[in-house]
């Protein structure tokens, strides 16, 4: 029978937070292809700003709402994860730069909130 690897505290904490950065990472590409499937016109990916995948209209006006749903979810859950990122960063104060790296992650919570919020 194989055993498992037993890991130090700290070691076990920072193979948690890589494994949920790489998931969040993973997640936010998807979101924005279903966005963009979901799009009511075709979108041009380097002639539009990702922004319009959560507007409530697309640029000639017709009505955006799946895509601006799936993005509000999508970007809700990401930043949800990446608070759960920063609480284990102030948590575990044994980690290195364990406060510079829990507030970029709170501010990058912030950024994610904000920047789901349709216009």
């Amino acid at each position: 029978m194989l055993r498992s690897r037993e890991y130090e505290p700290p070691v076990r904490i920072q193979i948690t937070i890589k494994n949920l950065l790489i998931f969040i990472a993973y997640f936010l590409i998807l979101t924005f292809f279903i966005a963009i499937a979901y799009y009511p016109e075709k979108y041009q990916f380097f002639g539009e700003y990702i922004s319009n995948l959560g507007s409530m209209e697309s640029a000639t006006g017709s009505p955006n709402t799946i895509s601006m749903i799936i993005v509000i979810v999508g970007f809700s859950i990401c930043g949800s994860l990446f608070l759960s990122v920063a609480v284990l960063y102030f948590l575990h104060r044994e980690l290195y730069l364990w406060h510079v790296k829990g507030i970029l992650s709170l501010l990058t919570t912030i950024g994610i909130v904000c920047d789901s919020i349709p216009f």
